[in-house]
């Protein structure tokens, strides 16, 4: 080694290295000659910033005397906000006498000013919108208080996100003279008439329902549309009955209402569903015949059918009947319908039809339990009609049910040709109530009766039945791939379209913080936050289940990734567990034995010439010895190196290379920046680290030193 260079260390204890200074200054007070005492009285204290200077008044007592007046040692009043100590001195060559006080500006007020928006439709183009502060200061955050209905940019871009109503938000933080404001205005988004898919559609999950609107269809074509999450495969399943407001055992007659009597078609308001299944199966519908086939009588009328004699055979002309074959066939359609109600305006939905001919019994001249003549509480031979779906519509909780019985002469659709007789009457039951016997109990009655016409709060005798599906009419929410069944209106027609719509998982910002912490024996998880916050993630350390939280020292990789199915979203750091010097010390002198004096920062259990502090600081062990020379010095051409250890694991230390040329002077060191640092090793727990400095020139002496403070 140059013989003009040497090296040493030096570490200082306590928070700022060692070296402690104590501070003692003497006042000495003087009085002479004799003098009168003033009052002097502050007021006027308390103040708002306006822009302008702000004084401190002053009284004295005697009125009027001369004083000086300084605002936190300036004679010059303040303007800006804040708290200046105010002091006033009487000057005058008698009189003596002081006061002292604060003076307090305040922040003022700010007012914010945006104006009004007009109602938008989703899908309208994005927008920008202003907001002014009457202090001058620009708006430094925009927000929305429904990201999903609207998001705004900083730049105040706001771009619409669905239907609903959202505030849009503007506000500043203020400054030193005046106080954050805000102001909101409310922003309503109507929903918008989009077009029925005839592809794959892609939408990003925003947290509200994203369906088909089947009031974009043209007027009058309303379509039934259903969405089956694909993910969930349709499983077979025996039918569940829905609804039912009859017996399930025919009876011989019913009251009954005329077809005739209400126009062409006869209808409920509308039924409640019961049950969870929804995918229309089956529906049987009870009718009642006034007809009688009677070949003895082929011109006259039999005593007991004179009140109808229209519905007497001989058939009208061009029709033919089968006779004796029990009754004849003709088209009977029923129809299902969605309901609803926003409480000013009924709307119905036609969800589909089916019609089947149907074999429609003569009503005989006795009832088979040999009653004659029939009651005159009923109408005819009571008979019941069965219509299969498998097209297999989703219901939606409310249906309005329609059976029609189309002639030529009346009917929705007029089809086929007239039977016997232009009527038909459907059996009712009489008023029944929910609950009433012949109602199963998991099933609902009609809410309400109607009949197209007044003839009475009644309506058809029906069994419904259902199959469970996971497919629904309500819009999806959540992410996923939905087939999205639409069903054109026609009447009577079945044909389907098929079209996807895939809801994307929104994106997700993870954050992750409290990376850095000290080892206490205890699990040490991570923070992890969300922008939308609250969203559930799930953590990993080093691989390991979100179960497994380190608490050794060490550094772990950690994962967080959103665990929200409409969220997706990760993201990545290490979890270092590190040291402090009184965990250090707690984990290394642990179980030692050694008693108290031999565990200070000072001491130095091994006798390595070492303090405890040191060690802990080059990551070595106090109490077995090292045999390693924690600092190295070494010399080459025009430069100097300086090599030391450092615990990687130490979070509460400061290393810092430092020289000076005159060690009698303790304040002459001072900061060295190396040229270069080069790291020698580093197995994770001790880096090895070299750094290089320039040779001092025209210096006969040059010290260096390894200085480490917490």
């Amino acid at each position: 080694m140059n013989p003009q260079y040497q090296a040493f260390t030096q570490t200082g204890a306590g928070h700022s290295g060692g070296f402690i200074r104590l501070l003692v200054t003497s006042i000495a007070m003087v009085s002479a000659g004799i003098s009168m005492a003033a009052q002097v009285t502050l007021s006027n204290l308390a103040q708002i910033y306006s822009g302008s200077q702000k004084s401190a008044t002053v009284v004295t007592s005697p009125v009027g005397l001369n004083y000086s007046i300084t605002y936190a040692g300036s004679t010059t009043p303040p303007t800006n906000a804040g708290s200046y100590a105010v002091v006033a001195t009487v000057v005058d060559p008698v009189e003596t006498g002081s006061a002292s006080g604060t003076l307090v500006i305040s922040k003022a007020s700010q007012t914010i000013t945006m104006g009004e928006f007009a109602e938008k439709t989703y899908g309208n183009e994005p927008f920008t919108v202003a907001a002014t502060a009457n202090s001058g200061l620009p708006v430094t955050k925009w927000e929305s208080s429904d990201p999903s209905v609207a998001s705004i940019t900083s730049s105040g871009l706001v771009t619409l996100l669905g239907a609903g109503q959202t505030s849009i938000i503007a506000s500043n933080t203020g400054n030193t003279n005046y106080n954050a404001a805000w102001i909101a205005r409310p922003l309503n988004v109507a929903r918008s008439l989009a077009p029925l898919p005839t592809g794959v559609q892609t939408v990003t999950y925003n947290g509200t329902a994203q369906g088909l609107d089947p009031g974009a269809l043209p007027s009058g074509q309303a379509t039934e549309i259903s969405y089956r999450d694909t993910q969930f495969a349709e499983a077979a399943a025996t039918p569940e009955v829905v609804f039912q407001n009859g017996p399930d055992t025919l009876d011989l007659s019913y009251l009954s209402t005329g077809f005739q009597a209400v126009g062409y078609w006869s209808l409920a308001k509308y039924a409640s569903l019961g049950g969870t299944a929804r995918k229309l199966d089956s529906c049987d519908v009870t009718l009642v015949s006034w007809a009688r086939y009677d070949t003895s009588s082929p011109n006259g009328y039999l005593p007991w059918a004179n009140a109808h004699p229209e519905l007497v055979i001989p058939p009208k002309p061009g029709i033919s009947v089968p006779g004796d074959s029990g009754g004849y066939y003709h088209p009977v359609t029923l129809s299902f319908y969605e309901y609803e109600n926003d409480g000013v305006i009924e709307s119905y939905r036609l969800l589909t039809s089916q019609t089947t001919q149907t074999l429609i019994p003569w009503r005989p001249s006795t009832l088979a339990d040999g009653v004659t003549p029939y009651p005159a509480n009923t109408n005819g031979t009571a008979f019941r009609v069965s219509f299969s779906f498998p097209d297999g519509v989703i219901l939606p909780p409310n249906v309005w049910v329609v059976v029609s019985y189309n002639t030529s002469s009346f009917g929705q659709v007029p089809v086929g040709v007239p039977g016997p007789y232009d009527s038909l009457n459907i059996a009712r039951p009489s008023g029944q109530q929910a609950g009433s016997t012949l109602l199963p109990s998991s099933t609902l009655l009609y809410k309400d009766w109607r009949w197209q016409s007044s003839s009475g709060s009644n309506g058809p005798m029906l069994s419904l039945r259902a199959i469970p599906t996971n497919a629904t009419t309500v819009a999806p929410l959540n992410a996923a791939t939905y087939e999205v069944k639409t069903k054109p209106a026609a009447f009577g027609t079945d044909a389907r379209s098929t079209s996807m719509l895939v809801i994307n998982k929104a994106p997700l910002e993870v954050n992750l913080s409290n990376l850095t912490q000290i080892r206490d024996g205890n699990p040490k998880p991570v923070t992890v936050s969300t922008v939308p916050g609250g969203i559930v993630t799930s953590v990993t350390y080093a691989g390991f289940p979100v179960a497994v939280v380190p608490s050794a020292l060490g550094k772990y990789p950690v994962t967080a990734t959103s665990a929200n199915p409409n969220y997706e979203g990760q993201a990545s750091g290490t979890l270092h567990i590190g040291d402090s010097y009184s965990s250090w010390q707690t984990a290394t002198f642990a179980g030692s034995g050694l008693p108290p004096e031999k565990i200070t920062d000072t001491a130095d259990p091994d006798d390595d010439g070492l303090s405890n502090f040191l060690e802990y600081a080059f990551n070595l062990n106090p109490i077995t010895g090292d045999n390693s020379s924690p600092v190295g010095f070494g010399y080459s051409g025009n430069t100097l190196t300086f090599t030391y250890r450092r615990n990687l694991h130490a979070l509460d230390l400061d290393y810092a290379i430092q020289d000076t040329t005159d060690l009698a002077d303790p304040l002459s060191w001072s900061l060295v920046t190396p040229l270069s640092q080069a790291i020698e090793s580093d197995d994770g727990s001790t880096r090895v680290i070299t750094a290089t400095v320039a040779e001092p020139t025209g210096q006969p002496r040059y010290f260096m030193r390894l200085q480490t403070t917490r």
